[in-house]
């Protein structure tokens, strides 16, 4: 299975806003996302609540799924 592309703002090295290609892995034919700028189950700096980057949640919408909670550092989509 090929991993998709999708792009989430980010920071570099020197604090500049940048696109960059989130960060997928597949397990047992699940693909799934660990990526430390797009996912934040704990969302102490964004409201105290589990956060998934909105470019994420757009891509599983158009694939006619969404994405569950694997573990507080991973997400899994799901349709």
């Amino acid at each position: 299975m090929k991993r998709p592309t999708i792009l989430i703002d980010s920071l570099d090295k020197n604090f500049n806003v940048i696109l960059r290609s989130c960060k997928f892995f597949y397990k047992q034919n699940q693909l799934f996302c660990s990526d430390i700028d797009a996912v934040d189950y704990y969302g102490v700096y964004r409201g105290g609540y589990p956060w998934i980057h909105p470019s994420l949640e757009a891509w599983a919408e158009k694939k006619g799924g969404y994405w569950e909670w694997e573990d507080p550092e991973s997400i899994c989509f799901a349709k």
